[in-house]
């Protein structure tokens, strides 16, 4: 067809013509070569294109038992899910409140005094030994966010109810972690437009309210309701979270995902099974076999059956014989013609050691740790690869720390603090707004996490020292990095201190403010010594 037969026209308004290359949309080229169909290596590759609940729905039942069958049963899955959880979580997170005095029209005197408070009152929920903090008394706030930082890491979300259970502790908040599996449709309702995966949602998206099996579908016990779902709110009419579901989205509109190993689970899958058979191989190339070898072959059988049998005989003669001993050795002695034969082993397989190194960097990567964290294997890593490696991974460790604390740690922190306001635990200064009107002015804080680790001590203390000193850093992060409160680390030393005087002790040079590197980039004698060691 011709331009002008067409109507199309150029940018001066003249009818365009049909050239060679010109090729209508689904033809036999393409503009982009990631859509060709001629393409022999992407030709016969024509995924659905689908949304993200599309996508996730049918499928994330199968992806999550699939995985929690590899952790529970693969070294590389069940070692490499600890490390993330020990990365973030770790031994618990410490709270640091911060409150908005300037918002809430107060002064910094004021502000150190309610976040000295707060801090009290939650140590004594978040660690009471009695573990009223949890619904099921099992966990203390650090087990706690550790098994909902682990279902995040497996199955992609975690999900919890904040419950209110009167039990002769301070609070009454608690939580109760629930696995996701229980979430789910009622009675085993189709997705629609506002119900997806067990979740309920309003005319713009956003959850109203979570359907949850009163056990989980895989439980055999007797009595198990497992055909009965709860229809739990998501926060109360005054905004109190009740249920928390955290998860970070993939995509725009997704309302339940699926777990983050989902893409490497094949892998993972492959290499047990590689190692399982080589390790076999290995297992049984170590049973050295031997084999006595006859001078008949199968047509000689056959032709002389007579004179085998009396061959065989002879052999089994010749085997019930004592040999000679030398030195109390036997010395065993074969029949005419008989040959003793030994095979050679050869597994495992040359390249297996590089193939399996291979993939362990590709799940490492896909799991946010480094080959050096999963493999445990630091034989060819010096301090600048550990350097690197390890800021790559805390930066990851760091963005997931920080969305799993506003997701998955403020809504109980959120509740907590209103239960201590209701009771009369804290107080809005005069003049201010109160909790109900602006509750985040009060929950500004700050979760201490794990510390970094440090791959050389002096250098990295060196480096905090001229952070500090060019006025890049401050005390509160380099101890907030290691794991710190600096209040706490200011009390102490000067605790010490004042105890070294009272001992009559001589002050050493941190004591008396003594930089341990001097202006020129020197190291003071003791460091030095110190290192050298």
């Amino acid at each position: 067809m011709s331009g002008r037969a067409s109507g199309i026209l150029d940018h001066r308004g003249e009818p365009m013509r049909a050239s060679a290359s010109a090729v209508p949309y689904g033809g036999s080229q393409s503009a982009h070569m990631a859509a060709s169909l001629s393409d022999a290596s992407i030709a016969t590759w024509l995924p659905r294109l689908e949304s993200a609940d599309s996508a996730n729905s049918f499928e994330r039942d199968r992806i999550a038992s699939r995985v929690h069958d590899l952790v529970r049963n693969d070294g590389w899955a069940s070692s490499g899910v600890q490390k993330l959880v020990d990365a973030a979580i770790g031994g618990g997170w410490r709270l640091s409140s911060k409150p908005d005095w300037f918002f809430l029209g107060q002064t910094r005197e004021w502000a150190t005094e309610f976040a000295d408070r707060v801090e009290s009152l939650w140590s004594m929920h978040a660690q009471d030994p009695r573990h009223y903090i949890d619904y099921e008394r099992k966990l203390d706030f650090a087990g706690l966010i550790a098994l909902k930082f682990r279902h995040k890491v497996i199955d992609g979300e975690c999900l919890s109810v904040l419950r209110w259970r009167e039990r002769g502790g301070m609070f009454a908040t608690c939580e109760h972690v629930i696995d996701p599996d229980r979430l789910s449709n009622p009675n085993w309702r189709s997705d629609t437009e506002f119900l997806r995966g067990g979740v309920e949602l309003d005319s713009d998206g956003a959850a109203m309210a979570y359907h949850i099996r009163s056990a989980h579908p895989g439980d055999t016990y007797v009595g198990a309701m497992r055909g009965i779902w709860e229809a739990v709110d998501r926060e109360t009419e005054w905004g109190r979270p009740i249920v928390i579901h955290h998860f970070e989205p993939g995509r725009a509109g997704e309302t339940r995902p699926v777990s983050p190993l989902a893409p490497v689970l094949a892998k993972f899958r492959m290499l047990g099974r590689y190692d399982a058979a080589e390790l076999q191989a290995a297992i049984l190339n170590a049973i050295f076999a031997a084999f006595l070898e006859s001078p008949f072959d199968g047509e000689d059988i056959v032709n002389s059956m007579e004179s085998v049998t009396q061959y065989q005989a002879l052999r089994e003669e010749t085997a019930k014989r004592t040999g000679l001993k030398v030195d109390g050795v036997r010395i065993n002695m074969l029949a005419p013609g008989e040959k003793f034969n030994m095979p050679q082993a050869t597994r495992p397989a040359v390249a297996f050691a590089a193939f399996e190194a291979a993939c362990i960097r590709n799940i490492a990567g896909a799991m946010g740790l480094s080959y050096e964290q999963l493999a445990m294997d630091w034989s060819k890593t010096n301090y600048s690869s550990a350097r690197a490696a390890l800021v790559e991974v805390w930066r990851f460790i760091s963005a997931r720390r920080q969305r799993f604390a506003a997701g998955a740690v403020m809504p109980h922190y959120m509740a907590w603090m209103e239960e201590a306001f209701d009771r009369g635990y804290l107080e809005a200064p005069p003049g201010a707004p109160s909790f109900e009107e602006a509750p985040f002015a009060y929950l500004a804080a700050k979760w201490i996490g794990p510390p970094r680790g440090w791959v050389d001590p002096v250098k990295e203390a060196q480096g905090a020292e001229l952070r500090m000193e060019s006025m890049v850093s401050t005390l509160e992060d380099e101890c907030n990095e290691q794991g710190l409160d600096y209040h706490e680390v200011l009390e102490q030393r000067a605790r010490e201190r004042k105890e070294m005087e009272e001992h009559g002790l001589p002050i050493p040079e941190w004591g008396q403010g003594i930089p341990l590197a001097s202006a020129e980039g020197g190291v003071s004698t003791e460091t030095q010594g110190a290192a050298n060691e």
